[in-house]
C-alpha cells in the first residue's frame, strides 16, 4: 500500500498543472471509448493521412490539422484510433489505440496508448503504454508506466517513480530532480534493458525480478529484488 500511495503521488506532482484545465473523464483502463462518448467535441471517420489505414476519431476542445503533412495539434480532450499522422501534439489527455505517428508525439498532460506506433515521444506529465513500440527517442518529465512495449531509442525520464513490465529498451538515463528522494526503476516480467542504466543525481534504486535483466552498466543505483507487492504493479 505505501509503494502504490508512492506511485499516485509521483503521478499527481508531474501532471496536475496540465490537468487542471482538462474536463475529468471516467475511468477506464481501455482509455479510447470514454474519449469518444464525449459528445460534445467535433468527431470524423475516414481514410488516415498515410497509407491505407481507416478510422474513427474524437475530440473535445479546440485543435487544427496541416492535411497535406498530416500534422494535428488538439487541445483538451482527444482519442484516436486506426490513423497514422506525420505528428501529433496534444495539450490535455490523449488516447491511442492503434494509431501511428510517424514522427514527433508530444503531449503536456496524460497520455494513454494501446498499440501505438511512434517515431519520437515527449511527454511532460503522465504515460502509460500497453503493446506499443516507441522507434526513436523518448523523454519523460513526469511518470512513465509500460507493459509489452518497446522502446527501441535512448529513454530518458525526470521522474521519481519508472515501471517496466515485460517491455525491452534501448538505454535508460534517470534525470536529476528537486529533493533528495530515491528515485527507483522497477523491471519487471522479463523486461530487458540492451545499454546502460544511469541515475544522475546518484540516489537511485532498481528494483528488478528474476526474469529481468540490464545487460549495460548500472551508475548511481543500488539494485534489489522486488519486495512489500512491488513486482505485482506490472499487472
Amino acid at each position: 500500500m505505501k509503494f502504490e500511495k508512492m506511485l499516485t503521488t509521483a503521478l499527481l506532482l508531474a501532471s496536475c498543472a496540465f490537468l487542471s484545465s482538462v474536463t475529468s473523464a471516467a475511468p477506464s483502463t481501455e482509455m479510447a471509448a470514454a474519449a469518444r462518448d464525449t459528445g460534445t467535441g467535433q468527431r470524423s471517420t475516414g481514410t488516415s493521412s498515410r497509407g491505407n489505414q481507416t478510422g474513427t476519431s474524437s475530440q473535445t476542445g479546440t485543435g487544427t490539422q496541416d492535411g497535406a503533412r498530416g500534422k494535428q495539434e488538439a487541445y483538451g480532450k482527444a482519442a484516436y484510433g486506426k490513423e497514422s499522422f506525420d505528428a501529433l501534439k496534444v495539450d490535455g489527455m490523449l488516447a491511442l489505440d492503434g494509431t501511428t505517428i510517424e514522427g514527433l508525439l508530444e503531449v503536456n498532460g496524460m497520455l494513454m496508448a494501446e498499440w501505438a506506433n511512434i517515431g519520437e515521444l515527449r511527454v511532460n506529465g503522465m504515460a502509460k503504454f500497453r503493446d506499443s513500440t516507441i522507434r526513436g527517442k523518448t523523454a519523460v518529465s513526469g511518470m512513465l508506466k509500460a507493459k509489452r512495449t518497446k522502446f527501441q531509442g535512448m529513454v530518458t525520464i525526470a521522474s521519481q517513480m519508472l515501471l517496466l513490465a515485460s517491455s525491452e529498451a534501448d538505454s535508460i538515463t534517470v534525470r536529476k530532480i528537486p529533493g533528495r528522494a530515491v528515485q527507483t526503476l522497477i523491471l519487471l516480467d522479463g523486461t530487458t534493458v540492451d545499454g546502460d542504466v544511469i541515475f544522475e543525481s546518484g540516489r537511485g534504486e532498481v528494483v528488478m525480478d528474476a526474469s529481468s535483466k540490464i545487460l549495460g552498466n548500472v551508475r548511481g543505483a543500488q539494485t534489489r529484488a522486488p519486495r512489500n507487492g512491488e513486482s505485482d504493479q506490472g499487472d
